[in-house]
């Protein structure tokens, strides 16, 4: 569960479910993934500074 968790975060589900195949031996789907990372009770960070100014390069602000 840890590694499908740690591959989930530093990519998408599909390629992540071709990680652990590789590093394992295991399939999960990529909807097991999903399942894995909503179903987490992750802790929130806690603001200890605030932003003065931002840059972002690409992609829509909301």
């Amino acid at each position: 569960e840890k590694c499908c968790l740690l591959l989930s975060a530093n990519g998408s589900y599909e390629p992540a479910s071709e990680d652990i195949f590789v590093l394992t031996g295991m399939t999960v789907s990529r909807s097991t993934q999903q399942r894995l990372v909503h179903r987490q009770d992750f802790e929130q960070p806690s603001d200890q500074a605030t932003v003065d100014e931002m840059s972002l390069d690409g992609g829509k602000v909301g």
